[in-house]
């Protein structure tokens, strides 16, 4: 594939990466063994013949050579595009200043003799004496010992490195890494050491050390599919979101095959709200996982956040139908059939999550009792209810009684079973007399029955809690306004706006306030 790109990219003079030098001259490379003495028609303008000698005389075979030309020339062209042409003398080979550039030359050959320490003669000998020592090869532990013995200020890094190695190999991960720590201290450009310790410390939860030695490890020139895949990580736990996403890139690259590095890909294109490319990710990770519901559970998430309930239905529903779906999964798609109306279709769900929780706490019944009656789906909402009073019976935890029968007393009342219903708040109130939601619903209660007496008691002491004192001093202002009392009422919501500015109630004191003027009082 990419010997028949070359010729292409070769004679296309216009091309980022184009010589303008025709296919046969690329694969040609020196006629017959002679150096190009002059540059055809269509070639560029600065001269190869050295180079392409150079290849003939060391007999290299001619794709070679010929793909070594077309490099240097590549390479000597980016520089040009990017960073300016040298300085070249009359009559001077145009690729000479580029090699009296040293870091020009290290970063074209990748290669940097520094990244790696040495032994000394000395510390060669120790190592090799305890390598031959027979007992200790059972033994990597002592030997780890005996050679760190020699460890000294100015011994050399790798003697540390090897102390490490010994010790992570039979899981002393805590002198491991504090070995390691010394060796990238002595040696920094030490890549092997910046590279290990970063993985260790990654997949350990030290996240910022993690990255300072990953992105070491990177820039030293060892960023495979792994360190940039757990610097990725790195990052993410760190709320570094958009560089996590950037290495998450580069390790889908590398790693293309890795699924961790795909998954954290979309994780941080979920936290930038950039959910197009979230979806396109899953559905090819779908496509070949489909056994994994966690895949369909994330992108139907991802397809409420996109606001495609439709779409996220039809994820949960097979992984329902399927037996995959967990507990959270169905709670989400009961409240999206309920974002549909489909009331009918929720209820179903709903039942079946409570029953697949079954022994823990009765938090997900009431919260989805709660949601259909605040849909008006006073039925539904009782058989739910029914079925966490049969599921947890007498042993339902105490903090949960109240609000399941202050839930009962609403549904109570809704269905025009008056009586029942504030029974069971009268029971709340007994119970707990500081129990504000109990004693406004009741209050509620005698107001609409012709009770303002009783009504007003609920009240007043309903304001004595702090939590509910605006919602009361607006029921009693309610109340007062029901006997025409309208600067009592005025005085009340105002108090009630300081303590709880709405927008709701501002507007019913603005009513108040022209109908007291009007009647005078």
């Amino acid at each position: 594939m990419f010997q028949s790109l070359l010729p292409r990219l070769a004679a296309d003079r216009n091309h980022p990466a184009g010589l303008g030098v025709s296919p046969s001259r690329v694969y040609a490379g020196e006629r017959q063994g002679k150096p190009w003495t002059s540059a055809p028609r269509d070639a560029s303008p600065y001269r190869l013949e050295s180079e392409t000698a150079s290849c003939a005389q060391r007999g290299a075979r001619r794709p070679t050579c010929s793909v070594a030309v077309w490099l240097f020339g590549f390479l000597l062209g980016t520089m040009f595009a990017f960073a300016g042409a040298p300085r070249i003398e009359p009559g001077e080979n145009p690729l000479l200043p580029l090699w009296r550039d040293a870091r020009w030359v290290e970063s074209f050959l990748n290669y940097d003799s520094g990244l790696e320490p040495k032994l000394s003669a000395a510390e060669q000998l120790i190592y090799q004496n305890l390598e031959k020592d027979p007992a200790l090869q059972a033994q990597p532990l002592v030997k780890a010992a005996r050679l760190e013995q020699e460890i000294t200020p100015s011994s050399s890094a790798l003697l540390s490195y090897m102390v490490a190695n010994l010790y992570l190999r039979e899981g002393d991960t805590g002198n491991g890494v504090r070995h390691l720590r010394v060796a990238v201290e002595k040696h920094d450009r030490f890549l092997r050491a910046h590279r290990n310790l970063g993985l260790i410390l990654a997949r350990d939860g030290e996240f910022e050390e993690a990255t300072k030695h990953l992105t070491r490890a990177v820039t030293l020139g060892g960023g495979d599919g792994l360190v940039l895949g757990l610097l990725g990580y790195s990052l993410l736990n760190q709320e570094h979101t958009l560089s996590a996403q950037v290495a998450y890139q580069q390790a889908v690259l590398l790693d293309p095959g890795n699924l961790d590095w795909r998954l954290g890909l979309i994780k941080t294109y979920v936290a930038l709200g950039n959910y197009a490319p979230a979806v396109d990710l899953l559905d090819e990770l779908i496509e070949k996982h489909p056994e994994r519901e966690a895949l369909w559970a994330l992108q139907a998430n991802v397809f409420v956040q996109l606001d495609q309930p439709q779409k996220a239905i039809v994820n949960l529903e097979a992984m329902r139908r399927l037996g995959r779906a967990a507990v959270p999964n169905l709670t989400l798609l009961g409240d999206l059939y309920l974002m549909q109306e489909a009331k009918d279709l929720a209820l179903p769900v709903y039942l079946e999550a409570i029953e697949a929780d079954a022994g823990q706490t009765p938090e997900r019944a009431l919260r989805a009792a709660e949601i259909l009656a605040g849909r008006g789906a006073w039925t539904e909402a009782r058989i739910l209810m029914a079925k966490a009073r049969e599921i947890f019976g007498a042993g339902m935890p105490e903090e949960y009684q109240p609000r399941l029968q202050k839930l009962e007393a609403r549904a109570a009342f809704a269905s025009g079973e008056d009586e029942t219903g504030i029974r069971v708040l009268e029971s709340v109130t007994a119970s707990n007399p500081l129990d504000g939601e109990a004693l406004l619903l009741a209050g509620d209660y005698y107001a609409r029955s012709g009770q303002p007496e009783k009504a007003k008691f609920r009240y007043e002491h309903a304001a004595k809690i702090e939590s509910h004192r605006a919602d009361a001093w607006v029921k009693q202002a309610q109340l007062l306004v029901t006997e025409r009392k309208y600067p009592e009422a005025v005085e009340l919501l105002r108090r009630a706006q300081q303590l709880d500015p709405r927008d709701n109630i501002q507007r019913y004191l603005d009513r108040i306030q022209v109908a007291g003027e009007r009647s005078g009082r």
